[in-house]
């Protein structure tokens, strides 16, 4: 629709931006990567900005090749920095494209037909993504594909914890699941949580972190939300969306499309401090995914854009190549159905992320 993510354009000639907050990090603490100039004293070096180009033989998928038309985070940078895996298009189906930071060398993963969602294991080995019915790892070295459990339209996301344990969000993020790394049986994460997007897992092996509309809430607006790894206690930590924990405190999320970043105490998880912004640029998100992916030593991978929360709804004549506008209001909109005559549509609307 008119006004959206979905222009091809846009999307094909998208560039991956990466920038290098701090290159010494046992001389830059990450709460320094917020003003250049303090990491300029610290470190003698300041942020560098790189952009990378997306090959035309492996262009990134846009968010109508994905389920839904959902624009489903693209990216994922390894833990430490080594390797940006991205979601792209191959012989019309999704794939994983695996690009080494360290050359200029493109790979396409073999056997991730119908990625979505990549994340990576804590010791880079392995990169993990999502497919409509399956939770699946490839090792980096040799390109063993191994399927870790089933699941179910799991496209809430999902992160690889120290302690070996995959958290992921099942049916659309429904079900709040953990797995073991070498597969096994799925558990319930937590019967609190209604709802998750998003997981992050917190360092160390102690929790993961999420979004959620609350403890035993299912539609309300998202906030960041805590569990820890061994016990069900998920609790609010602030506002804000699409989590990433950064470092032993610090906790990094979108706030009017800007990532901000947080010092909480470790212990408690309360916030010490004010929440910063890390840097001027703006993330591209839609709705509940932001296209960014932050490593532990400092190296931010994004798509630099803006939201487009407000769509048209459009009646398209696919012969004809022409569309008409149905309603001239711009608002939020959802998933949508029409009639089997053809001479109605229902359609969501989405009011603060109540549809």
């Amino acid at each position: 629709p008119s006004g959206s993510l979905a222009k091809p354009i846009a999307w094909v000639l998208a560039l991956c931006v990466l920038i290098l907050l701090g290159l010494l990090l046992s001389k830059t603490p990450p709460a320094h990567t917020m003003d250049s100039t303090e990491v300029k004293q610290t470190s003698g070096v300041g942020r560098i900005h790189l952009k990378i180009s997306i090959p035309e033989e492996y262009p990134m998928a846009k968010p109508t090749d994905m389920p839904f038309g959902v624009a489903w985070r693209m990216l994922a940078i390894s833990p430490n920095g080594k390797h940006l895996a991205y979601v792209c298009m191959h012989e019309k189906e999704r794939h994983l494209c695996l690009r080494s930071l360290s050359d200029d060398t493109f790979q396409l993963l073999k056997g991730s037909n119908g990625a979505v969602l990549p994340f990576f294991s804590p010791d880079e080995k392995w990169v993990g993504f999502l497919t409509e019915k399956k939770i699946k790892k490839i090792e980096i070295s040799s390109g063993l594909l191994v399927e870790v459990c089933a699941a179910k339209n799991p496209y809430a996301g999902a992160t690889w914890s120290d302690d070996g344990v995959i958290y992921f969000g099942n049916s659309e993020g429904s079900n709040f699941l953990k797995v073991d790394e070498n597969g096994g049986e799925p558990e319930l994460v937590s019967k609190k949580i209604l709802r998750v997007m998003n997981p992050s897992a917190v360092p160390n092996g102690k929790g993961v972190v999420f979004d959620s509309p609350g403890i035993d809430v299912y539609r309300a607006p998202m906030s960041v939300c805590f569990v820890p790894s061994n016990e069900d206690t998920p609790k609010k930590m602030l506002d804000g969306s699409v989590p990433s924990w950064f470092g032993e405190k610090h906790l990094i999320a979108l706030e009017d499309n800007q990532l901000r970043l947080t010092e909480f105490d470790i212990t408690t998880f309360k916030p010490l401090g004010k929440t910063k912004a890390i840097l001027n640029s703006k993330i591209r998100n839609d709705r509940e995914f932001a296209q960014y992916s932050i490593s532990q030593n400092n190296i931010l991978a994004f798509i630099e854009g803006d939201s487009k929360p407000e769509l048209s709804l459009s009646l398209l004549d696919p012969m004809k190549k022409e569309s008409v506008l149905l309603s001239e209001k711009w608002q939020q909109y959802g998933q949508f159905s029409i009639s089997s005559s053809g001479e109605k549509v229902a359609v969501e609307i989405v009011d603060d992320q109540i549809y």
